[in-house]
């Protein structure tokens, strides 16, 4: 039977931005199938701080939601994004692959081989990929929503706390290097075998979550002050005031949201227990009246203190969800006799706005420790003491913000195609925000005759993709073994409720043959502005390994 080990890491943690190099190595001791092995990052999220006088921060005892994005970008991020280099020697051979900026690499490769309902199906996988349904939730917190809970008589009943857990942050092998694209590697014959890896782990800082996808047809998302608020069309069984000029809310019976969740879904719920909570109300439209919305009504008139959610319950009888809070919540303002409640849902339209805080104070990521998972064959194929692998050379131009560049660069004799990448203030992905135009040519032979257009709506008005493009990548793809299913050329955004891909990317390809000679490679592109700032050039080269 084949045997799955797991490896930890030569380094202690905690691992950072200056103590970023993890090394794992590999006994000789048979064949591994390293496509079904992978590096795991241990993730924690730490240093988050409550405050409950502060109205914009996570009460004492609350549990935010959150999700880490790099450098300030609100892309989805695959896992491969946490590794900038990879180094794979083994005993006998010595330096096998290396390849530098290999998360950017990773990342166009898997959109342009990876349909976007892959993409989708895989999110959940990733440190902040986002939910087809539901609450896009941290994967650093297991959430206690009414899926949850017990059913207690006519009841559903939760109560279980909202927790801190630890993100396994999994990385497969086969896409960070060729070597890890082999079934039977066989370094029993390779000797040790050492991967050493440099993490990319500045730059990423936690956002507060407060768009929920997929919401019932009866709420909204807006904005208020620092907050993202919820609107909820019904706010039921709470009558007008008639204690005083405050009332409190929630602890003693609950205050009943209804209307929501007509079709039992409860996957659909937003909210969960240890959630910061808070209420903005219009001011009442007079005694005895319900209230009435008018479009120039300030919703900050008469907030609510913060509180978090103790308890949930569900009757799947009338598909009503009740909501407890751990302490009271006060509303203050309210004049004597003046209805902020109502049992006519048609009177609630709009009428009460349910915040959810954002956290001023966000957890930081922390990696205390890192295994690698490998799969040792039990039954060892007979392997060609002589194979190729392809891997990758990478040069990195960095400039000042230019609109036309032009640049010429050897290309090893083992050269069969090569990748060009513009990141420039994006580290994570090669961007088509300003690419007008480019032109490539190898060995002073062009590879089209006239410049291949990028330019879109948002850069060249009139202009779109040239059918050029779409070719070049066809061909560099195939001649590189990478499949092609995907040419939307777009990435995820965290930001979107529904499951859009908004933000353009671009990689050109082209494609040369192994010469006896090095080869020379012009290159040229164009920008509608000042705008090229880094240049990525990933050389394609056939590798012979001989054990």
């Amino acid at each position: 039977m084949d045997s799955i080990i797991k490896i930890s890491s030569e380094q202690s943690g905690e691992f950072s931005a200056t103590n970023n190099v993890v090394r794992f190595r590999i006994p000789a001791d048979g064949q591994y199938d390293l496509v079904d092995s992978y590096i795991v990052l241990n993730m924690e999220a730490t240093g988050e701080v409550s405050n409950a006088g502060v109205v914009t921060q996570v009460p004492a005892g609350g549990k935010s939601n959150f999700r880490f994005q790099h450098g300030g970008t609100s892309n989805v991020e695959d896992n491969v994004s946490f590794i900038k280099r990879i180094r794979i020697t083994a005993q006998k051979l010595g330096i096998v692959e290396e390849i530098q900026d290999v998360n950017l690499l990773a990342n166009m490769t898997k959109l342009y081989s990876t349909s976007l309902t892959a993409h989708d199906g895989k999110n959940y996988k990733n440190i902040n990929g986002r939910h087809l349904e539901g609450m896009s939730i941290s994967p650093f917190r297991t959430f206690s929503g009414p899926t949850q809970g017990v059913l207690t008589g006519s009841t559903i009943t939760t109560t279980i706390p909202t927790t801190d857990k630890i993100f396994g942050c999994n990385i497969a092998l086969a896409d960070l290097c060729s070597i890890g694209k082999l079934r039977n590697a066989p370094i029993d014959m390779m000797g040790e075998m050492t991967i050493e890896v440099e993490l990319l782990l500045d730059a990423w800082a936690a956002t507060q979550i407060t768009q929920i996808p997929d919401l019932p047809s009866n709420l909204t998302s807006q904005a208020t002050g620092d907050a993202q608020v919820l609107e909820l069309n019904t706010f039921c069984d709470q009558l007008h005031n008639t204690s005083g000029s405050d009332q409190i809310l929630g602890t003693d019976t609950g205050f009943t949201l209804q209307r929501l969740y007509e079709s039992g879904d409860l996957n659909t719920c937003p909210y969960y227990v240890g959630q910061p909570i808070q209420f903005n109300l219009p001011p009442s439209q007079g005694d005895g009246a319900d209230v009435v919305v008018g479009a120039a009504v300030n919703l900050n008139t008469i907030p609510s203190s913060f509180s978090t959610i103790a308890k949930l319950e569900y009757n799947p009888t009338t598909k009503k969800i009740t909501i407890f809070t751990t302490t009271a919540i006060g509303v203050t303002g309210l004049e004597n006799g003046k209805f902020f409640g109502a049992t006519s849902t048609a009177a609630f339209a709009t009428a009460i706005k349910v915040s959810i805080p954002a956290n001023q104070a966000n957890p930081v990521l922390s990696i205390p420790t890192a295994q690698i998972v490998v799969k040792r064959l039990a039954r060892p194929a007979q392997v060609s003491p002589q194979f190729n692998i392809l891997t990758y050379e990478t040069e990195v131009v960095t400039l000042s913000a230019i609109q036309s560049f032009r640049h010429q660069t050897r290309l090893p004799a083992n050269c069969i195609g090569f990748l060009v990448a513009v990141p420039n203030t994006q580290a994570l992905i090669s961007s088509d925000t300003h690419l007008r135009n480019y032109r490539l040519s190898v060995n002073n032979i062009q590879l089209t005759n006239r410049p291949v257009i990028t330019g879109t709506a948002n850069t060249l008005a009139g202009q779109n993709r040239s059918g050029l493009h779409y070719s070049l990548l066809e061909k560099g793809f195939s001649q590189m073994g990478i499949p092609l299913r995907n040419l939307t050329e777009v990435v995820g955004s965290t930001t979107e409720v529904t499951m859009n891909y908004s933000t353009g990317v671009i990689l050109i390809a082209g494609t040369t043959s192994i010469t006896p000679d090095m080869k020379t490679l012009d290159l040229e592109l164009n920008s509608v502005d000042a705008s090229i700032s880094k240049v990525i050039i990933y050389k394609a080269i056939v590798k012979p390994i001989s054990l």
